[in-house]
């Protein structure tokens, strides 16, 4: 895909970041590509889809219903206690990407199948600039996808949302299984841009929906909990560029999965730092 830079009319090639003739800021190529006409007339026309299909099993009004709760979806990153705890530290603290900590040699590799597939998937999707891209769920109760972690952090949405790119499920999991080599027309319909997360995520799930859904079990329809990462199901969100403790709103946290290696004292300690940038940290009951 090419751009035409706005600055000095000159065209380059959308992976980066910025023009190569006079180094004006470019845009995020993430939500650039899922931007496209293409991409976003084919969300729409799965939404459509899968309303009529909805219409047709008798759970029209249940489907609308689901899709306008995902309208308020927030983004959300799992994270362990270590990592808040970094970022509450101050603002010079950053996250790292996966790709920060291994290029570093601060992360070294497990030799998982997990390992061995995301590499090759990211290069996919994100031609260039995997190094850029941090990954979250969307979720409508705040709760994260606990196989990631069990401190849960929910994004300042005006933080994100012009940078943040959605897939309809986890992209290592998809790339793999389509044995994508290059980004194709088979991406087409899968991913999206922040004003059409609930057409994506609704037409991805619209099958989890009957007569008998009630609005309660959204939240556990949009993020399915697996007993691996290989089984969890969610809508994926793909965030280019820095998250630091002011890109974070609120975390949360489940007292039954983290009171094995952490103490009350020490959520105390942690409430107290990340008040002090106005984030809040809150335990699930």
């Amino acid at each position: 895909m090419i751009l035409r830079c706005t600055k000095c009319r000159n065209d380059y090639y959308y992976t980066l970041e910025r023009c190569p003739h006079c180094a004006y800021p470019g845009n995020y190529s993430n939500v650039v590509i899922a931007s496209e006409k293409s991409d976003v007339d084919a969300v729409d026309r799965r939404y459509e889809k899968a309303l009529r299909d909805a219409n047709t099993r008798g759970c029209a009004p249940q489907f609308e219903a689901f899709a306008k709760s995902l309208e308020g979806s927030r983004v959300v990153v799992a994270r362990s206690r270590a990592d808040i705890e970094k970022l509450a530290s101050g603002d010079q603290s950053a996250q790292a990407t996966y790709y920060d900590l291994t290029d570093a040699g601060l992360r070294l590799p497990d030799g998982s199948q997990w390992e061995q597939l995301r590499k090759p998937a990211d290069e996919v999707l994100f031609p260039g600039y995997r190094e850029k891209i941090h990954f979250g769920a969307f979720s409508t109760d705040g709760i994260g996808v606990i196989n990631y972690g069990h401190f849960w952090m929910t994004m300042r949405s005006d933080f994100i949302d012009h940078r943040t790119s959605v897939f309809d499920q986890n992209s290592v999991a998809f790339v793999s299984e389509k044995r994508l080599r290059v980004a194709s027309g088979a991406l087409r319909g899968h991913r999206g841009v922040w004003s059409n997360r609930s057409k994506l995520a609704a037409a991805q799930l619209a099958d989890q929906i009957s007569a008998s859904t009630r609005p309660d079990e959204f939240h556990s329809i949009l993020i399915k909990q697996g007993a691996t990462t290989g089984e969890d199901r969610y809508i994926e969100a793909q965030i280019w560029g820095g998250i630091t403790v002011r890109t974070i709103e609120s975390v949360k946290f489940r007292w039954s999965l983290v009171k094995d290696d952490t103490t009350r004292s020490l959520l105390k300690k942690l409430k107290i730092a990340l008040a002090g940038v106005g984030t809040t940290l809150e335990e699930d009951p």
